[in-house]
């Protein structure tokens, strides 16, 4: 069997369109192309993104990072200003292995949001400067790339599932 092709979405189809494509593209290379749209629809629009959209955008920032560099880069990256919502979302998309998996790291940093992000932040910087926790996070980087869970396809699921509450150029 032929392997799929990457999708670059250069025609501008909109969310819909390339939910469409589903048969003939990479399933990452289309959850990259709906992420690029909302992104675009955060930058340039009047209107706010939803919270659906908030979850894809969450979702492909999360996965990158966790990929690149762990959850250690999670952590301190910019994709942190997701952590809030993390668990939510990941549970939304039925991803339960990864959503387990990303609890015991929230658990070993022992951080609560507690509505103050400058003070959550902080304290996870400090937090991310032990050893000790650094290790234990990295630990947990291999059990999530062992969980044979499929982030892709379950977000894509959930977009085409609902399809309606998206934005569309």
């Amino acid at each position: 069997m032929k392997e799929k092709e990457w999708f670059e979405n250069k025609d501008n189809l909109t969310i819909k369109e390339i939910i469409e494509l589903e048969s003939k593209y990479r399933t990452d290379s289309l959850n990259v192309a709906i992420e690029n749209i909302l992104i675009k629809k955060d930058e340039d629009s009047n209107s706010e993104i939803n919270e659906y959209e908030l979850l894809v955008l969450a979702i492909q920032s999360f996965e990158r990072e966790i990929n690149n560099g762990g959850f250690v880069q999670f952590f301190s990256n910019e994709s942190r200003m997701f952590i809030p919502f993390i668990l939510k979302f990941l549970n939304k998309i039925n991803a339960n292995k990864t959503e387990k998996i990303t609890l015991k790291a929230m658990e070993i940093l022992n951080i609560q949001f507690e509505g103050n992000p400058d003070e959550f932040f902080d304290k996870l910087g400090n937090a991310l400067e032990d050893e000790n926790i650094e290790e234990e996070l990295n630990s947990l980087d291999e059990l999530y790339y062992k969980k044979n869970e499929s982030i892709e396809t379950l977000l894509f699921s959930y977009v085409k599932k609902h399809i309606n509450e998206f934005f569309s150029f």
